[in-house]
């Protein structure tokens, strides 16, 4: 089931890379792999809002709003176009 799952993997992650470059903005995707990166989507979480918000140079309220933003697009992307 491993090797299948890298088959896919290596089939549908270019795909996706150009996909969600033409849904998100850079700064959304940067934001995106960084949280993804730091550990922030981790259970428990590695990676908080406030220590996304120092590595990024950016608010607070700001990360959250493009966080929601930016998941908000990729979900209305599978789940509605």
């Amino acid at each position: 089931m491993k090797v299948k799952n890298l088959q896919l993997h290596s089939i549908l992650n270019p795909v996706l890379k150009i996909i969600t470059s033409y849904i998100l903005t850079k700064s959304e995707l940067q934001l995106l792999k960084t949280a993804y990166t730091y550990g922030f989507f981790e259970k428990p979480r590695i990676c908080t809002i406030n220590d996304l918000a120092k590595i990024l140079g950016i608010s607070r309220p700001t990360i959250i709003l493009q966080l929601r933003k930016s998941i908000r697009k990729l979900l209305n992307t599978i789940f509605y176009e």
